[in-house]
């Protein structure tokens, strides 16, 4: 009788065990641990890093900025992306988007395998006291991007950008 009563009391344990754990998932507990659970599986899905080539831009033109960040990035130690900071990017109509053209399409001349970026969401807060989706929009519609070939569509733009110069290109 006394191994009968062991073997009972510890499948009595494990059932206990398996009870709370099951409570603690589909119960009232885990409205407290949902926000968590949420958090790091968002975490995974968030890359810090892109191929410069599957980012799409939001403007049709850059500044002529562009050919020193190219010379720089293609040095290598030339460039410091903690200077910098990493290119800002939004998912719009399924693909990836820069905020940062610029760097962006440095960083394809240059012809770099990754860049760091930093996944911005679009209800977050953005520059000028706008929303990021405010701030997209406000840049596809912009009357330089309307002026150079009409509004940027939601996913952005794969083409290389113009590279704007004073007097003409």
């Amino acid at each position: 009788m006394t191994l009968l009563s062991g073997v009972y009391n510890k499948m009595t344990q494990i059932l206990i065990c398996l009870l709370v754990l099951l409570f603690s998932l589909s119960g009232p507990a885990m409205g407290q641990n949902a926000h968590f659970r949420q958090s790091s599986l968002a975490a995974e899905a968030t890359p810090s890093a892109l191929n410069p080539a599957e980012i799409n831009y939001s403007q049709r033109t850059v500044s002529t900025n562009v050919e020193q960040y190219t010379t720089d990035m293609a040095n290598g130690d030339d460039w410091d992306w903690s200077v910098s900071g990493p290119l800002r990017v939004m998912q719009q109509g399924g693909q990836w988007v820069s905020y940062e053209n610029r760097r962006l399409m440095a960083a394809q001349n240059a012809k770099l395998n990754s860049v760091p970026v930093q996944v911005v969401q679009p209800d977050n807060p953005g520059p000028s006291g706008m929303t990021w989706e405010d701030a997209f929009n406000a840049r596809f519609n912009h009357p330089w991007n309307v002026q150079a070939g009409g509004p940027v569509p939601t996913g952005g733009l794969s083409t290389q950008q113009t590279i704007f110069r004073r007097g003409g290109n």
